[in-house]
Parts: structure tokens; C-alpha cells; sequence
């Protein structure tokens, strides 16, 4: 039983899992998995080979999100960040630039017209947040909703 639970640590490690994840899949306690792995000396060959931080790098070069590549290799965005910080990896800009002609759209059926902001992002091919970033960045007020009855409730009273 013992050697079959090795197997599958270092087939897992091998994969690129990290310990965390190798104890989830396996159903044992993470300390466990470390003390196994360091025990072997897997660790340090993962680490003195670089394999791990060779896969993240080749990732990251080929254009995958932080969030894609932390989760295909089962590592925490810390990690990730050392990694591309210790090879000398220039990180991306985390929001990609949005087109101007359409953040005008965007901004023009907003402020002239009667669509909601769920169709706003329905024509325009956006979601939410991005929504909520044109009109941050353009510094547009927000529309209050409709309340129904005509008027505004203030304060805690009926």
C-alpha cells in the first residue's frame, strides 16, 4: 500500500501538482505528501531542474492568464509571481487596453439612451466589470434604477 501511494505522489509531483493539491487528489494530510517528497529528495531535483518553473514560463510566455496558469499547474499566484520575478519575466498589465471607438459606444448608449446595462453589455460584447471600468475610467455617474412607486425610500421607516 505504502509503495503505491509513493508512486502516485511522484506521479502527481511530476505533473506539476503542487503539495497541496497532491494531498486533495490522494485524500491524505498535506504534511504527509511534503515529508514524502522531501524524504526522496523529489523536491529539491523539482526545484534544482526547474521543471515546474519551466512549464509556468513556457505558459506564460504563450499568452495564458495568471488565474489559467495557476490553475493548470495547481500553484497559488504567489507562487507563480516569485517564479517570473526570479527569471526576470516583465509581468503583463493585468486589464488589456480597450478599444476607444468602442468605450465611445459604450459611453453613448449610457448616457442617451433607455437601454439597461445588461443590454449595454449584450451589444457591445462586454460584461459587468468591464462596463463598470469604461465608467470609472470616463468618470460617468451612474444611473440610480427605477424605484418602483415613483419615489425613493430613505432611511429604515415603511
Amino acid at each position: 500500500m505504502r509503495s503505491e501511494i509513493w508512486h502516485d505522489v511522484h506521479r502527481l509531483h511530476g505533473e506539476g501538482l503542487s503539495t497541496e493539491a497532491i494531498a486533495r487528489a490522494l485524500g491524505k494530510p498535506a504534511y504527509r505528501v511534503f515529508r514524502l517528497l522531501t524524504e526522496s529528495g523529489a523536491i529539491d531535483r523539482q526545484y534544482e531542474h526547474g521543471i515546474r518553473d519551466y512549464r509556468l514560463l513556457e505558459d506564460y510566455r504563450e499568452g495564458l492568464t495568471q488565474r489559467e496558469i495557476c490553475e493548470k499547474h495547481h500553484v497559488s499566484p504567489s507562487i507563480l509571481q516569485k517564479v517570473l520575478r526570479v527569471h526576470g519575466e516583465p509581468l503583463r498589465p493585468r486589464k488589456p487596453a480597450l478599444d476607444p471607438d468602442v468605450v465611445r459606444a459604450v459611453v453613448a448608449d449610457y448616457l442617451d439612451s433607455d437601454l439597461t446595462r445588461e443590454e449595454i453589455c449584450a451589444d457591445h460584447g462586454i460584461t459587468n466589470a468591464v462596463l463598470e471600468r469604461i465608467l470609472e475610467e470616463e468618470e460617468i455617474p451612474r444611473r440610480t434604477p427605477p424605484v418602483p412607486g415613483g419615489r425613493r425610500k430613505i432611511g429604515w421607516g415603511p
